[in-house]
């Protein structure tokens, strides 16, 4: 039986780790250059293949940043990026010797399809001639929204193990300031996943990850909590 989980956490919590240790051969999508970190710390050796992108390593995202900059806000190759990720999960999901597929990070994903949705749609501007947009509209998050939506449907079609590894970010709510009479949005102590926020939604199970340091007499000691969302 093949479940879709969400682990979220800060930074340097074990989130990784965490979701490398989960039984079975692993397909590991390595997005965000975590891998090596956390892999030193995990017994589980049974892992088929770690996948970059092409063109995903750090210097390449560096260079795409000062593009975007420079251009005008004209975002370029993530079309190829995109599709270059649908073949090989395509094949992945369908691979019967893959029992586990982990995305890290999930935000980063989703990064992706936006920039690609984006992109798409200024290569269609700049053929109608029309202005190219920087950003995409609220009501343009539909196909971003589908496409995250159907890398989750594939797992639980070939029934695979799907690990969706986030950061977690502030909370902000409106505040009603007296001396203004006007709401700003103010900072909580609350935290929720980074990214596609309708993860939780589309998952079987949300584990969150924490770091407890506790001061002895001698020293410090460090202990990961995972929780259930």
């Amino acid at each position: 039986m093949s479940d879709v989980i969400s682990i979220r956490g800060p930074k340097n919590t074990g989130k990784t780790s965490l979701a490398l240790s989960y039984p079975g051969v692993k397909y590991y999508y390595n997005l965000e250059f975590g891998f090596k970190r956390a892999y030193i710390s995990v017994e589980d050796q049974k892992l088929t293949t770690v996948k970059t992108f092409s063109g995903a390593d750090e210097g390449n995202l560096m260079l795409k940043n000062l593009t975007f900059t420079h251009n005008k806000g004209e975002v370029d190759g993530f079309i190829d990026q995109w599709f270059s990720f649908v073949k090989d999960y395509s094949e992945q999901v369908k691979n019967e010797d893959v029992d586990v597929i982990i995305i890290d990070t999930w935000k980063s994903a989703y990064t992706l399809v936006c920039n690609t949705h984006l992109q798409e749609l200024q290569q269609e501007s700049k053929l109608a001639n029309k202005t190219v947009r920087k950003t995409l509209h609220p009501t343009e998050f539909r196909t971003p929204y589908t496409r995250m939506d159907a890398i989750i449907h594939a797992a639980n079609i070939f029934d695979k193990t799907l690990i969706l590894v986030s950061h977690e970010r502030d909370v902000f709510k409106p505040i009603l300031n007296m001396s203004t009479g006007k709401y700003e949005d103010v900072r909580t102590s609350e935290k929720e996943l980074d990214g596609y926020r309708n993860t939780l939604d589309l998952v079987d199970w949300g584990l969150t990850t924490n770091l407890n340091i506790e001061e002895q007499e001698s020293d410090k000691t460090s202990k990961f909590i995972i929780g259930i969302e």
